[in-house]
């Protein structure tokens, strides 16, 4: 018995259908060519059919997430750098340069934030400050 007779015989049992695969897969995808011409309309058929033409989709994901890492730390690079401006630049006042509603000066030219809207949002103030004496 040819594997287009087994197949046709075993429609109804698809344990069967997927021994019959496993055995040699090769034959059984010519055989079932012929069997599905015969009978589109058969859902287990149709089911079979997609397995063996399944095309998977390819994603891009994966360059998505490289293209967003990179444009986050070209941004977190430019936030430095803007941010530490008066240290490269000593004729750039702090004073001038960080907003008053940001800072307060406590000892000298130590610049402390004392109120935000990051405040607001969870962050506290020592949080900040620890922040602020890191990065200044």
């Amino acid at each position: 018995m040819n594997f287009t007779q087994q197949i046709a015989e075993n429609l109804d049992n698809p344990a069967e259908l997927e021994r019959l695969f496993r055995e040699n897969p090769e034959a059984f995808q010519v055989a079932f060519e012929s069997v599905f011409v015969g009978n589109p309309d058969a859902i287990v058929l149709k089911a079979w059919h997609e397995r063996l033409h399944f095309q998977p989709v390819q994603s891009n994901q994966s360059r998505l997430i490289f293209a967003d890492s990179i444009l986050i730390l070209i941004l977190c690079l430019l936030a430095g750098t803007i941010a530490k401006l008066p240290a490269y630049f000593p004729q750039l006042a702090a004073n001038w340069f960080y907003p008053t509603t940001l800072r307060t000066n406590l000892g000298g030219d130590n610049a402390i934030v004392k109120e935000s809207w990051i405040v607001g949002v969870g962050f506290n103030q020592s949080w900040l400050q620890a922040i602020v004496r890191t990065i200044f």
